[in-house]
């Protein structure tokens, strides 16, 4: 779970990171980071009491601790990155 739960919060750093670099405004790429920790976070916790019949009792905690660093590591990716600059001027027809 632990492996699991890092890969899933890498990602969603990474997401919110390409998403604020791509010239979205910080709160978009906070929430198309969290969204993605969020989705995948239900599709592993979903999926391990599914297949190992673990008790959802036992998934809450891990869950929980997982979305709140998924939330930081979103935020940090999200203020890290600086819109991208063109360095071209684009032709802007008259």
């Amino acid at each position: 779970m632990l492996l699991l739960g890092s890969f899933v919060v890498v990602l969603g750093s990474y997401f919110s990171f390409v998403a604020r670099r791509e010239g979205a405004s910080v709160e978009r790429a906070l929430l198309a980071g969290v969204l993605c920790s969020g989705l995948l976070q239900a599709i592993i916790s979903t999926g391990m009491v599914w297949l190992w019949d673990i008790g959802w009792t036992q998934m809450i905690e891990p869950v929980v601790i997982v979305w709140a660093l998924a939330w930081v590591a979103a935020l940090l990716g999200a203020l890290t990155a600086s819109p991208r600059r063109e360095l071209i001027a684009r032709w802007q027809p008259l």
